[in-house]
Formats: structure tokens, sequence, C-alpha cells
């Protein structure tokens, strides 16, 4: 167990020195795609003035995709302001996070300040793309949500799941799975493991239904419903994995991402190992060449550098844990 400063990195994760010298190959390295990751909102007294943050787990993307840089673009950030950056970066992610699609208001669904801001995201996605650019986006779990709300244009989409709490789960395709993009660029042997075995590690409240997926003609035709998975108790099913059909969108309820740390957590059933971390950089590295064949430039390196976000300070949230 690695430890920088009074932050733990757990195994298979970089030390502070390690990360450092990839963080300066990475901003020397100009061939390299820059995501843009959007951050959330954060109150509470006595904790310092920052501009939002990004819950330290969510830059393992980062280690996802060890050939790209991720900057942050934040959430206050008017819809100008999100263009000039997006212009400028080869592709947008939508992590996963503690944050609502909806907030319940005088007994009412009112939509949260995220799904406000991610909506303006999307919006500009879809434009730079029918524009005749190549702009990925890639989202999970919480993003996934923000894509059904969004694009499904009802936040009543998304339902609350008491059962899709800390357990592993197969990928059950569907027959759109047979012309997927991204489980094309998986090992053979590797899809069929995700479908066997119980290794597709859930954490989310929230979740998106079948059959009321299919049942939103905007939804039905913007995405390919890949895969479903069921609840931890086999109740009922939930969608898992979606592809844009017209413009590269991808998004995953579950967490692909979380098998490359929380090693040493007793509370989380995370399977890790040979195949599960395979298969999460060979998700991570079709995200990035999806990236690479958007030609976008920044401006300035040294605008890249500074937005890093594993460059950002780190803090300790006293109920967040640590966060950039």
């Amino acid at each position: 167990r690695r430890v920088h400063g009074d932050f733990s990195m757990e195994k298979g994760a970089l030390s502070g020195e390690e990360m450092a010298k990839l963080n300066y190959m990475k901003v020397e390295d100009d061939t390299m795609p820059v995501f843009a990751m959007m951050t959330k909102s954060i109150t509470k007294e006595g904790f310092p003035e920052i501009d939002g943050y990004i819950e330290h787990q969510e830059p393992q993307y980062i280690h996802m995709f060890p050939k790209a840089k991720v900057i942050s673009l934040s959430y206050k950030a008017s819809r100008e302001e999100m263009k000039e950056i997006m212009l400028q970066t080869n592709g947008f992610i939508f992590p996963g996070g503690l944050c609502n699609i909806y907030e319940i208001v005088d007994g009412k669904k009112v939509e949260s300040y995220y799904t406000t801001a991610g909506r303006q995201v999307i919006e500009i996605a879809i434009e730079i793309n029918k524009s005749g650019t190549y702009y990925p986006v890639f989202s999970d779990c919480l993003g996934f949500e923000l894509f059904a709300a969004v694009i499904g244009k009802d936040i009543g989409m998304v339902d609350k799941c008491e059962k899709c709490l800390n357990y592993n789960a197969v990928l059950q395709y569907t027959e759109d799975a047979k012309n997927s993009r991204l489980l094309k660029s998986l090992k053979p042997e590797h899809v069929s493991y995700l479908a066997k075995e119980k290794v597709n590690f859930n954490y989310h409240s929230y979740m998106v239904d079948y059959k009321k997926f299919m049942g939103n003609k905007e939804l039905a035709d913007f995405f390919n419903v890949i895969a479903l998975s069921p609840s931890s108790d086999d109740s009922f099913q939930f969608v898992t994995l979606i592809e844009g059909k017209t413009y590269p969108f991808y998004a995953v309820q579950h967490h692909p991402e979380w098998c490359l740390h929380n090693f040493y957590s007793a509370e989380l059933n995370i399977v890790h190992n040979k195949d599960t971390m395979e298969i999460a950089y060979e998700i991570g590295d079709f995200i990035v060449q999806e990236a690479k064949k958007n030609s976008h430039k920044f401006k300035s390196s040294t605008f890249v550098k500074e937005s890093l976000v594993a460059n950002a300070r780190l803090y300790k949230h006293p109920y967040k844990g640590y966060i950039y």
C-alpha cells in the first residue's frame, strides 16, 4: 500500500512521484487526446471555496485512459465557455458520483443543477457531431442516467433502485450487441466472460428500466441498447450499456473502472482480477481511439497543464472523502 501525503494510494494505482512524472509526460505529449470532465457542486460550511469538485476515484479514468489527458470543466461555466472548451477537446467524460438527476421540491421532481449543466454539454456535443466533426462522449453511472434524462427529455426516466447497490452482475446482451462498436473492441473471450460471470460491479441508487427506456421514442431512436443487467435479487432488469446510433455516445450504468482501485476496501464487493482489469483498459483504449478521430487542438498548452485533473489540489472533505 503506497501513501502519498495523507492520501492512501491503493495497490495498482500510481504513487505521487509516478503520477507527477506521468502528468509531466502527458503535458509535454501533444499527440494525446484531451477529454473534458464536468465538476459537481459542493456546499459545506467551513470548506474552502472552490469552483466545483471531482471525487478522487473519478480520475481513475486517467488510469483507465493511460494514453489521454483529462481536464476539468466547471458546471458553472456558461454555454459559450463550455463550447469554447469542447471545441478544443477531443471528447467528453461524464463520470459517476454523488449527485442527483432531479431534486424533490414541493413534492415534485425538479431538474438538478447537474442535469441543467449536463444538458448544455450534451447539446453542444450533438451540434459538433452534426457539423461533421467526430466528438465522442463517454458516460458512466450518474452519466448514464444523465443521458437517459436529457436525451429522453424526461427526468422521470430515472427511477430509484434499492437493489442496485454493491453487487456484481452478468451482462445480458441484446440483439444489437452483435453490432456494438465497443464490444467489438474487446477480446472475444472477454465479451463472453462478461456474460457468463458476475463481475460487472454495480453501485448506483438509481436506474433506467428496460421497458421504460424502449417506450421512450427519443431514447429508442437515439441509442441502441447493448446489454441489460439483473437487480441484486433478480426481480427486474435495467439497462446497463448503450451506444448512440448516429453519434459516438457511449454509456455504462455499472463501473468497469472500479476494479482499478479500492483494492483494500472490505465493504465493496469489487472483483479485482486479471480479466476485469484487462477489460477496463480495453474499454479505456476504445474511448481513446474514438477521441483520436477528433482533430481539435488546444490554443494553449499552459491551460491544459493548469486544468489537468490529476494536477489539482487534493482536499479531505468532511463527508465526501478525498476530492479534487
